[in-house]
């Protein structure tokens, strides 16, 4: 494989706008925007050198592009130059486990050393192509499960959003959320590491913890005991609201659970303490509604869609509907009862999901050891892809 990275050129968005034109602009997963003329104009294959989910065997990490191109320098740019079916090797390098190969603490990379150093076994090139014919007619069955699992995914989100505003929305009464709050206690910033803390170590949770609507205790980041101050401490029945995340995230709250001990408020986070009269949990659906949800969205600032915020003030301006206790606690009966069987029918979605995974992993594992063509033998007399 001829190595083309040195005819890579990153060009920022704004010169781009200055450039426009029909030719792709290319970066680690796939094409992110357009350009003027060309950097190349053949069939090539990319490969993911930074910003790729290396460690998720989910995620594509390589893809392949035919015609004038352009390409930045967050992919590495590889042009076949023996007998070899760039078909094969996407499938191979989208597979292959890069443990050992892409390194980094807060960025994943994989440098051009590294990518020299994957070993890849290459069959005659008409076994190649009799793998990847035989890999991708199972593949496209295994994509047509995934297209009607992720259909029901969809289907399952409009049926939570319905709940919420079947159940909680129904009174046309409002009151602002600050009428309802007794006050909102803000997080604060104590540094951290970026693994997890230990059960004896502090913590300060991150955003991804009050992200998916249920908290999630294990996405924090260790803090040193002398930087931990105990008043920021989350405890089970706490109201969170995460103030800053991306465009469809930010104002998201949870209501904690169970948790451990030892974990700490962000400066990106807020507790929400009701006045008494004000259920927690209900105030929590409320604001998970789509008309609460909306308020947010619109009054959310910020000039990136991968970081919003939503000031105090504009969270407790959101209007939410205006009903006694007995009423809250009557519609929390009410939506836990009907969020019970959403929540089985999204279970059994997402196990359909880790088995077309699984599938899919084992169907690749078989193409690239010779069980799927019945010819393994072949693998013990192939060569090695050299890359230069």
């Amino acid at each position: 494989m001829d190595v083309l990275d040195g005819r890579r050129v990153p060009v920022n968005a704004a010169e781009r706008a200055r450039r426009p034109g029909h030719v792709p602009y290319y970066g680690a997963a796939g094409q992110v925007g357009w350009i003027d003329l060309p950097l190349f104009d053949e069939d090539l294959l990319l490969l993911g050198e930074d910003g790729v989910q290396f460690f998720d065997p989910a995620k594509s990490k390589a893809y392949r592009i035919s015609g004038p191109s352009w390409v930045n320098n967050h992919a590495h740019v590889l042009r076949a130059r023996r007998a070899v079916d760039l078909r094969y090797l996407e499938h191979y390098l989208n597979w292959f486990d890069y443990r050992g190969f892409a390194n980094g603490t807060t960025r994943l990379k994989l440098t051009q050393a590294a990518m020299k150093r994957i070993p890849v076994m290459l069959p005659e090139i008409e076994e190649q192509r009799q793998i990847v014919d035989i890999l991708e007619d199972h593949l496209s069955r295994l994509d047509a499960a995934n297209a009607y699992l992720d259909a029901a995914q969809r289907r399952v989100t409009s049926l939570e959003k319905s709940i919420l505003r079947e159940g909680i929305e129904c009174t046309p009464d409002r009151v602002a959320l600050g009428r309802l709050i007794a006050r909102v206690e803000a997080g604060r910033s104590f540094g951290g590491s970026a693994p997890p803390a230990d059960p004896s170590e502090w913590g300060v949770v991150k955003v991804s913890a009050m992200t998916w609507g249920e908290f999630r205790q294990g996405e924090n980041k260790a803090v040193p005991a002398e930087r931990a101050d105990p008043r920021f401490e989350i405890k089970q029945g706490d109201l969170l609201v995460s103030r800053a995340n991306t465009s469809a995230y930010v104002g998201a709250s949870v209501l904690v659970g169970e948790t451990r001990r030892r974990l700490l408020l962000s400066d990106k986070s807020l507790r929400l303490v009701p006045h008494p009269g004000v259920d927690a949990e209900w105030l929590h659906l409320a604001l998970s509604a789509p008309s609460a949800r909306k308020q947010i969205s619109d009054h959310a600032t910020g000039t990136k869609d991968s970081m919003r915020n939503i000031s105090q003030a504009s969270l407790l301006a959101v209007e939410v509907p205006n009903i006694s206790l007995d009423e809250q606690l009557a519609q929390v009966k009410h939506v836990r009862a009907a969020q019970s069987a959403v929540n089985r029918l999204s279970s059994e979605v997402r196990t359909s999901a880790a088995r077309t995974q699984t599938a899919r992993r084992s169907l690749l594992a078989a193409a690239f050891s010779g069980r799927l063509t019945g010819r393994s033998s072949d693998l013990d007399h192939t060569g090695e892809l050299v890359f230069s």
